[in-house]
């Protein structure tokens, strides 16, 4: 019998972006002890959207705040990309105020 090393994908960091044309929801992929380097770095919880919300004006900024909070951690950023250039790009979603709490809707692809 041998032994056969074996790697681990990582998992992607961004499951789903949404922007309202001023703030940008990202949930991510959970990693013990970075919500309190999110919240440092100027995002906050959203727990009804379960979203980490920020003010961002385009996607390749975005990108670069996430590589930069995330760059020694064990995660993939390749489709990240793509799902923030979506979500900045998609008029389809809107953020409702109601109580001044946003309420974010998921935005239908069409």
């Amino acid at each position: 019998m041998s032994i056969i090393p074996i790697s681990l994908k990582a998992p992607d960091l961004l499951i789903q972006a949404v922007f309202d044309g001023r703030r940008l929801g990202l949930q991510l992929f959970n990693i013990s002890g970075m919500a309190a380097r999110l919240s440092k770095a100027g995002a906050w919880w959203c727990p009804g959207r379960r979203m980490w919300v920020l003010e961002q004006g385009s996607s390749d900024h975005a990108l670069a705040w996430l590589q930069a909070l995330y760059l020694r951690e064990h995660v993939d950023f390749d489709g990240a990309a793509i799902s923030l250039k979506r979500a900045f790009i998609s008029v389809k979603h809107k953020a409702y105020v109601r109580d001044n709490t946003f309420l974010w809707f998921r935005f239908i692809e069409s």
